[in-house]
């Protein structure tokens, strides 16, 4: 079988790094054909086999979203048709409308199906309408749906007219290298801060807000030990980033808050690894990768137990009510203190880990496609 994989659409980061593993995991495992297509600027960022014959990369040179858009849906049809391609799989929401191969389509967007209480633009609520709407009708020219948990498939089932009978749950891996970070060879930050961490774009839903609410109310001795280090971008909403900033001052806990911005893989691995504990507050989760990787790098970690987040972290993990920063703030400082907790979830999360490979995400994802396009 010869599989198109749609990678337009993706830009830095999970969507990356999802590529590359499913990818290469692909190609090891089974003898079918690829047929990548990405942008000419993702291409630069992935590390792909350059002398296996069964993959061919196909750098295409979109600038922005509308012209991304237009060539899925007038473009890539014809590519599929002059490269022969058996099915084509869209690993974001959109599909392409006219698909002259089998088609399966991929939804990693949990706004699209949970209503939570948060404020959001009007751009931002047009887009979710506009991606709801198409991934609804994706069901008309596909054949299947991929979801990247149980318990996001099961509310998208229920929330969007989406058949279970064509649904399914694959879930992500975690990259063996977090697992090979040791402290001695981590250069930054400084293993002499017990910090907490957390790994996290600063989007509304990801509920960095409360989180910052929590740590202001651990008493000021922990304060001064374990800093809130917060890694990820700080510029996909600016104003929420000026809201999470402006909290901090009028609660005085700007001086032991930093916003480190995105950062290279290299030092993110660095990052998981020195830290103390790790703090995963979002209000709704797809998936929930961040939690497996500080697992990976021995990290403790105190998690949301909201959406797919328990799926993921299982009894590796403390839970609390995201929305409730009361209850968040003692179960932070439970797991900063209790030392045998801290080494439970420690042995435990090793042990998670070990479920979620990108090698067994590869095989059931194939799976999917093999029964999509009948193959037995």
């Amino acid at each position: 079988m010869k599989i198109g994989i749609n990678g337009l659409a993706a830009k830095t980061g999970g969507g990356v790094t999802y590529l590359q593993n499913l990818v290469t995991n692909i190609l090891d495992i089974s003898d079918h054909r690829i047929h990548f297509f990405v942008s000419a600027t993702t291409r630069k960022q992935l590390n792909l086999p350059t002398d296996d014959d069964t993959l061919t990369v196909d750098s295409i040179d979109v600038s922005g979203t509308g012209s991304r858009l237009w060539y899925e849906q007038t473009g890539l049809p014809l590519s599929i048709i002059r490269q022969n391609i058996d099915l084509l799989y869209s690993p974001s929401e959109i599909p392409v409308m006219w698909c002259p191969c089998t088609q399966v389509v991929a939804n990693q967007n949990p706004n699209l199906y949970y209503d939570i209480d948060v404020e959001k633009s009007l751009r931002q609520r047009v887009r979710e309408q506009a991606l709801s709407g198409a991934l609804e009708a994706a069901q008309l020219p596909s054949e299947a749906t991929i979801f990247v948990s149980e318990s996001s498939k099961r509310k998208a089932t229920r929330e969007l007219r989406i058949s279970e009978d064509n649904a399914y749950s694959v879930q992500h891996g975690v990259g063996s290298s977090f697992a090979n970070v040791h402290t001695s060879d981590a250069k930054f930050p400084s293993a002499e801060s017990e910090y907490i961490l957390l790994v996290s774009t600063l989007y509304k839903h990801k509920n960095v807000h409360n989180l910052i609410a929590a740590y202001a109310r651990l008493p000021q001795a922990k304060r001064r030990e374990h800093p809130l280090l917060i890694v990820g971008s700080k510029t996909v909403e600016s104003e929420y980033t000026r809201d999470v900033e402006n909290l901090a001052r009028e609660l005085g806990v700007a001086e032991s808050v930093s916003l480190v911005g995105r950062v290279s893989e290299t030092a993110l691995r660095s990052y998981y690894s020195n830290a103390h504990l790790f703090v995963f507050p979002s209000l709704i989760e797809s998936f929930g990768l961040p939690v497996l990787e500080a697992m990976a790098t021995g990290v403790p970690v105190a998690a949301s137990a909201n959406a797919s987040i328990p799926e993921v972290g299982g009894d590796a993990a403390v839970y609390f009510d995201p929305e409730d920063p009361d209850q968040m703030s003692v179960v932070i400082e439970r797991a900063l203190d209790n030392q045998k907790l801290r080494e439970d979830l420690v042995a435990r999360g090793q042990e998670r880990v070990r479920d979620f490979t990108w090698e067994k995400c590869a095989k059931e994802t194939l799976n999917v496609f093999e029964r999509a396009a009948n193959i037995e």
